[in-house]
C-alpha cells in the first residue's frame, strides 16, 4: 500500500538522486548543462546537486510530496502555489545554490533561469492563478507500475483542491511525458520552441480544470 506525505528536509538528498536517475537525459537540462562537462560522471554528480537544490529551493515556500511503500520513497511531486512560482537568486543561495555556481558559474545559473522563464512564459500569462507541477517523479525501479498516475490522482490533485486550487498546469519537453499527462486528463494548450544560444527544444504546456467530479 502506498502512503502520501510531505517530504522531510533530510530526504532531499535522496529525492535529488531519484530525480537525477529519472531525468538523466531530460532535454531541458541537457541543452543547459551537458556541454559544460567532459565526463559523464561529473555531469551526473552535478545533476544530483542541481535537483536537490532546485527541490529544496521551491519546497521552502511550496510543497514537496512523496509517496512511500514500507517507508521507502517511490514517488515524488513538487507542487507550486501560484503565489510562489518565481524563485529569487536569494532563494537558491539559501538552499545551497553556491554549489551550482562553483560548478557552472554565473552563466550556468543564468542559463537555467532563462530557460525556466521561457518555458513558463505562456502559463504565467494565460494561467497566472493555476497551481504548477514543478516535478513528478517515480523511482526508476518502479517504472511502469502506475505509481505516477496514482501520485497525480490520489495525492497531487486532492492536495491542490484542498488548498483552493481550480487549475493545475505544467510544462514538459518529453514526448513520453506528453503521453502520460494526456492519459491522465491534462489538455495540451501550447507548443513552442525555447532556446539557449544555438540549442533548441520543444516545450509543451498543459492544463487540468478541477471540475466537481474531480474535486469529489
Amino acid at each position: 500500500m502506498i502512503n502520501y506525505r510531505i517530504a522531510r528536509k533530510n530526504e532531499f538528498r535522496q529525492i535529488g538522486k531519484m530525480a537525477m536517475e529519472a531525468f538523466g537525459d531530460y532535454p531541458l537540462f541537457n541543452i543547459c548543462f551537458r556541454h559544460r562537462f567532459n565526463r559523464q560522471e561529473k555531469y551526473i554528480n552535478f545533476m544530483q546537486i542541481l535537483h536537490r537544490i532546485h527541490i529544496r529551493t521551491f519546497a521552502r515556500r511550496n510543497t514537496c510530496l512523496v509517496g512511500t511503500i514500507d517507508d521507502q520513497i517511490v514517488s515524488m511531486a513538487l507542487v507550486i502555489n501560484p503565489k510562489f512560482k518565481n524563485a529569487s537568486i536569494w532563494d537558491y543561495v539559501m538552499a545551497g545554490g553556491f554549489n551550482i555556481f562553483r560548478k557552472v558559474g554565473a552563466s550556468g545559473i543564468k542559463a537555467i533561469r532563462d530557460i525556466e522563464e521561457q518555458s513558463l512564459e505562456y502559463l504565467n500569462e494565460k494561467h497566472p492563478d493555476a497551481w504548477l507541477i514543478g516535478l513528478i517523479i517515480v523511482d526508476p525501479n518502479h517504472k511502469g507500475t502506475g505509481l505516477g498516475s496514482q501520485m497525480l490522482n490520489d495525492c497531487v490533485i486532492p492536495f491542490v483542491h484542498e488548498n483552493g486550487g481550480t487549475q493545475i498546469v505544467l510544462n514538459t519537453n518529453s514526448e513520453a511525458n506528453r503521453a502520460f499527462y494526456q492519459k491522465n486528463g491534462f489538455k495540451e494548450i501550447d507548443q513552442h520552441e525555447i532556446s539557449i544560444g544555438t540549442r533548441t527544444i520543444t516545450n509543451w504546456s498543459y492544463v487540468m480544470e478541477l471540475d466537481n467530479e474531480q474535486k469529489n
